[in-house]
């Protein structure tokens, strides 16, 4: 699921920091800070689905 959202998001047009956000978030999925990585996507899909 959190891959498919990332892939969503690649295709998007998001400002620089987005975009590193977007990277820290696909390199580091198996960590145990996982949870709060996966809420910033959830933002970002949020934010740029609104406009």
């Amino acid at each position: 699921m959190v891959k498919i959202k990332v892939k969503q998001l690649k295709k998007l047009e998001l400002t620089k920091e987005d975009k590193v956000s977007i990277w820290l978030i696909k390199t580091q999925l198996e960590f145990d800070w996982r949870k709060y990585l996966i809420q910033r996507l959830n933002q970002l899909l949020k934010k740029y689905r609104q406009k």
